[in-house]
């Protein structure tokens, strides 16, 4: 003859509560453990995404100083006085006023480049 003990089913109740609960919380640790997953791989991209525009904003930058460097030697040569006793005009004196400037941040960017903005 089986019987039954006093307190089984509220017991096995009990158990049974408790077990969802430890599941509920495992899964909200498992949630909470690939949010920050998530959170860290949307760093790290938005990191390298960042550094790849800063490196190609620094290597248009390059171009762009090297294409002033060519406008104002081009400038310069075009405006040269033809005779020593010839005036100075504007865009000649511009030029040779600029050309050391533009060479200096040709010469920054290409560093800027070489150097990976260390």
């Amino acid at each position: 003859m089986a019987f039954r003990i006093p307190g089984e089913s509220a017991a096995q109740s009990r158990f049974r509560q408790r077990m969802e609960r430890a599941q509920q919380a495992q899964e909200e640790q498992e949630k909470r453990r690939h949010e920050a997953i998530a959170r860290q791989i949307e760093l790290r991209e938005h990191q390298e995404e960042t550094r790849r525009w800063k490196e190609r904003m620094t290597f248009d930058l390059y171009l762009m100083a090297g294409m002033i460097l060519d406008i104002l030697i081009d400038q310069r040569d075009r405006n040269t006085p033809k005779t020593p006793d010839e005036q100075w005009n504007d865009l000649f004196c511009e030029a040779i006023r600029l050309i050391p400037e533009a060479k200096m941040f040709l010469e920054e960017m290409s560093i800027e480049i070489i150097d990976g903005g260390k």
